[in-house]
């Protein structure tokens, strides 16, 4: 079947080029008092409606009304409001009026602002129901009076009952759709991708009704109610209210879509998909505003503001307009390697991995800043409402900054020419700093969510995911999934994973009892994370799509809960000799994992095949034969790799391989070190061992460090994927080991901890995380939880989307 000839003649793969288009949203500005308005009339059924719309949120800390229907707009007055608190939840406010109202809160909380949601409300009668992404969110019933759906004033984007009416939406919609009389499901807006996973737009078919609208946002010629705000499924337009469609820093019609089309020829604003901005969720000097993509300087600090989407590859280019510039402000603009444990605290340059472009007024030329050194250019500083550009090329390690279209140092990335900086390599991001001085600095960036100012360099793209390189893996759940299921005590199988499962983890997530990992090369025979034993007889097999468990209480105790994390290790088991010691190896190098089963020779600095086609960042090794540890190699431990972990502790970080471990690993291999103990061995001479050894694959798995705060607003760790699963660790004090996953916590706020290294049953108290479409956040004050206060973490994470495809969460 070939593939579909899109509109434009693009020719586009399922998954990486939509079919059906969303062209435009449109930018609602709290700052900017923004909002549309109309006066609805008799509806086809009152208080019965759907309401669907596509969302992406700019700010994630202040109250925020969508969806407003009331005679008079304001706190005390009659009236209904949907919106979302400062923390994340959902809300339903009814109000019969004189300050009389009833709240509805959500449980779960959308706080992720790097991609778009897929929300649906519907409510017939007293029922509500609102679905994100597809999954119904929240259900309640009201018990006050609901103004939707009837012949009064409603507003999108402003309107409160129980707050001031400066509760502005922050945020991107669009295709709304209001069906008037009619309760409709998710699946009249959307659909699942087979090939990737993900929730996609289709297009609706039924009718409307009376009050019924679609506002599709994509008539940006006027700023009026037959154009923005006009309504594409009859004659209801509203009308919009203090937005821009005028060329620059303040148009509020972009191209930021949550479909994926179209070709970049370098002018900005002509690809759709979702485009980076600046982060919210990582920094917090400088305040971000205007759809995240306008940085506001005030405070002195170094502090930099990144953007949400990083890249390792291709050629890429974005411009910032210097919108307010006093005379003594010093601001900074480039990328950054994505450094989570010291990259908040920076400024763009400060780091041998960071690259900007600095202006500071009493300088006559712009400085080039790496490394924290200042390197003057040929260029002149820049003046109030100048614009800087950044093109950053991965493919040969260089970057080049501009003013006004003019390239600094007389340089051409077309050709290659005259380059700021060479040998770039590694994963970048766009970083910012407004000022390090005091008075207010105003930097506006575009990605290329609108036109540029200037035509980007040939060959170098939008920060767009669809321009985004197509991930190794699409679907994730196609080789490791996370699935929960209630024990039975007698046989039952779990079929529902779509693949074949070489690697199982379970555990009891109500009774304390012991993690059970299981194997293809082990079969029969099970170990435990929090024990030091031997292999154990097992009753659990492995299937073509899921597990059998028979009657052992430890992985199917009857009524209590459990959690099973399954990897694919490829198809099929074959001997190696790449290294020293020749291993039996199941190894699947396009996701990274691989299960090494070997015979110790007692001889020290051993190698041992391990059947990937590049290093792996994570290895575990356990004895089968004797008690023993579960030395754990990962890339972050340190920079020559001489210290390793033990699973079955919560002890710190050890830096001698006295007592054994993996020493380094190479694309082929990994080293074994003779301990001094056998407890600790990983090389014992006639004692079998068996290995899991995971290297990173770029949208589908990633390892590496970040330092916590203890603070609810504590460290955000891009991965490039939105994660299903996450094990981590602190590695410079004693604390035991944690995993979360999105099986066990279907929505934000993630609490539901388990613990590798102990048997304990499954803990929610302060244990707080966000799971995003890019990456996660911590939320938890407690110390204890992933998130101890200056405290060194390690973590391994797998994707349930890669970023080029996810959905906020």
């Amino acid at each position: 079947m070939p593939w579909p000839v899109h509109p434009n003649g693009l020719l586009g793969a399922q998954g990486d080029s939509d079919s059906y288009r969303i062209e435009r949203s449109l930018r609602f500005n709290s700052g900017d008092s923004a909002y549309l308005t109309r006066n609805q009339t008799t509806p086809t059924t009152s208080g019965t409606f759907t309401l669907s719309f596509w969302l992406k949120r700019g700010s994630v800390t202040t109250d925020q009304v969508i969806f407003y229907g009331g005679s008079v707009r304001g706190a005390g007055q009659p009236g209904s409001d949907l919106y979302i608190n400062s923390t994340g939840n959902i809300f339903i406010d009814n109000s019969t009026g004189s300050g009389n109202y009833t709240s509805y809160t959500s449980p779960g909380l959308l706080r992720d602002p790097s991609a778009w949601y897929h929300i649906v409300f519907n409510q017939t009668g007293a029922t509500v129901n609102v679905y994100v992404n597809g999954v119904l969110f929240w259900n309640t019933t009201t018990t006050a009076s609901n103004y939707f759906n009837s012949g009064v004033l409603h507003y999108i984007g402003t309107g409160a009952i129980s707050n001031p009416i400066t509760n502005f939406l922050s945020a991107y919609l669009a295709e709304m759709h209001f069906v008037d009389g009619q309760v409709l499901t998710p699946s009249s807006f959307g659909e699942t991708d087979a090939i990737t996973g993900r929730w996609k737009a289709k297009a609706y078919s039924g009718t409307y009704g009376a009050n019924g609208f679609y506002l599709k946002f994509a008539d940006n010629s006027a700023a009026t109610a037959a154009a923005l705000g006009k309504d594409s499924a009859g004659t209801n337009n509203f009308t919009p209210v203090n937005f821009s469609v005028t060329a620059g820093t303040g148009n509020d019609s972009l191209v930021d879509s949550p479909t994926n089309y179209g070709s970049d020829a370098g002018v900005g604003g002509e690809t759709r998909g979702n485009y980076c901005t600046l982060n919210p969720l990582f920094g917090t000097v400088n305040t971000i505003q205007d759809g995240n993509l306008v940085l506001t300087g005030t405070a002195a600090g170094n502090s930099q503001r990144i953007g949400t989407m990083a890249v390792s590859s291709g050629k890429w280019y974005y411009e910032t307009t210097l919108t307010t510039l006093p005379s003594t402000q010093d601001p900074l603009v480039g990328f950054t390697e994505i450094n989570n444990a010291s990259a908040v605290s920076q400024y763009p340059g400060e780091a041998a991995s960071s690259y900007s472009i600095y202006q500071f007024s009493t300088n006559t030329f712009l400085k080039k800043v790496n490394a924290n050194t200042f390197t003057n250019t040929n260029t002149t500083v820049a003046s109030q409402g100048d614009i800087l550009g950044v093109a950053l090329d991965l493919t040969s390690g260089k970057i080049w900054f501009s003013k006004n279209g003019a390239w600094v140092d007389s340089g051409d990335p077309a050709t290659g020419a005259n380059a700021q900086f060479t040998g770039l390599s590694g994963t970048f991001v766009p970083a910012v700093r407004g000022t390090g001085q005091v008075a207010t600095t105003t930097i506006s960036c575009n990605f290329g969510q609108r036109p540029f100012a200037y035509t980007a360099p040939t060959g170098f793209k939008a920060l767009c995911t669809t321009n985004l390189p197509t991930p190794t893996i699409k679907k994730p759940s196609s080789y490791f999934d996370a699935v929960t299921y209630t024990g039975t005590g007698a046989t039952q199988t779990i079929s529902s994973l779509g693949f074949s499962p070489d690697l199982l983890w379970t555990k009891g997530r109500s009774l304390a009892q012991s993690h059970n990992l299981f194997d293809t090369l082990r079969s029969g025979q099970r170990l435990r994370s929090d024990t030091t034993n031997a292999d154990a007889s097992t009753t659990v097999t492995l299937g073509s799509n899921g597990f059998t468990l028979g009657t052992e209480s430890e992985s199917n105790n009857n009524g209590s809960t459990f959690v099973a994390w399954s990897w694919d290790a490829g198809s099929s088991s074959v001997t190696n000799t790449s290294g020293s010691i020749t291993s039996t190896v199941r190894a699947n190098p396009q996701a990274g994992v691989s299960i090494v089963s070997y015979t110790g020779n007692g001889t020290n600095n051993s190698t041992i095949g391990h059947g990937l086609n590049s290093a792996p960042k994570m290895v575990i090794v356990k004895n089968r034969t004797t008690v023993s540890d579960w030395p754990v190699y990962h890339s972050s431990l340190s920079a020559n790799n001489i210290v390793f972990l033990h699973l079955t502790q919560a002890q710190a970080a050890i830096s001698t391989l006295a007592w054994g471990g993996v020493s380094s690993v190479s694309s082929t291999t990994f080293t074994a070190t003779v301990g001094a103990t056998d407890i600790r061995n990983v090389n014992k001479s006639g004692d079998n061992y068996i290995a899991y050894c995971f290297a990173e694959v770029e949208g589908y798995s990633k390892f590496g460090s970040y330092v916590g705060n203890a603070s609810a607003d504590g460290p955000f760790i891009y991965c490039g994927f939105r994660p299903k699963l996450i094990i981590g660790k602190r590695i410079d004090a004693v604390e035991n080991w944690i995993i979360y996953d999105t099986s066990r916590d279907s929505f934000n706020v993630a609490i539901a901890q388990l613990q590798p290294n102990t048997s304990i049953a499954e803990a929610t108290a302060n244990s707080l995380i966000d799971f995003n479409s890019n990456g996660f956040k911590f939320r938890s004050t407690n110390s204890f939880n992933g998130n101890s206060s200056g405290g060194t973490h390690i973590f391994a994470a797998f994707a349930e989307s890669p970023f080029k495809y996810a959905r906020a969460r």
